[in-house]
């Protein structure tokens, strides 16, 4: 039997498969850390939306979150009958990717998870989570003072200006910021 030499290299190689193998395993980790927090804040979403006191209050925090005009967001929850949280969702994706509302609502209406939609716009998942508490705060931290979200940030009911209804790049009112 013929034994083989063992290199230096050997244990240095082993050492950096473990690594790698640590980091994927955390990401994966974190990514579905992620993934559970942003279905959370889409169940917690639509558990507000039951409420039809609250309609008006969400339109706004929506709003105020994303630049989108409240007579926008109205118009487009009630033609793609989509959910409170759905509907904050695919905004936060139109704002954070800077693609248009019909790309990211096509994107759902495939079938495509929110993290899978993310992904393939480059979006990383915890800038939506982070939007997400920061609305989820602001939310809390307002019916804790007895009233509704910030109407004074909330976009102007009647509209923008321009061609920003399609959603995605920098027009007022578009949802996007360009940036990814």
């Amino acid at each position: 039997m013929m034994r083989l030499a063992r290199t230096t290299a050997e244990p240095r190689l082993l050492a950096f498969g473990l690594v790698l193998g640590l980091v994927a395993a955390t990401a994966g980790t974190a990514w579905a850390d992620d993934l559970v927090e942003i279905d959370r804040v889409v169940v917690e979403f639509d558990a507000i939306g039951k409420t039809p006191a609250h309609h008006a209050d969400l339109y706004v925090r929506i709003s105020t979150d994303v630049g989108v005009p409240v007579a926008v967001l109205r118009e487009r929850h009630a033609r793609w009958h989509l959910s409170w949280g759905e509907l904050y969702m695919i905004h936060v994706l139109v704002w954070h990717s800077g693609r248009p509302f019909d790309v990211i609502l096509a994107d759902r209406r495939a079938g495509r998870g929110w993290g899978v939609i993310a992904q393939a716009h480059g979006v990383k998942l915890g800038k939506i989570v982070s939007a997400a508490q920061k609305s989820e705060k602001a939310w809390k931290d307002q019916k804790a003072k007895g009233g509704a979200p910030d109407k004074a940030k909330a976009k102007d009911a009647a509209g923008p200006k321009g061609d920003a209804h399609s959603g995605g790049g920098k027009s007022p009112g578009g949802g996007g910021k360009g940036k990814k």
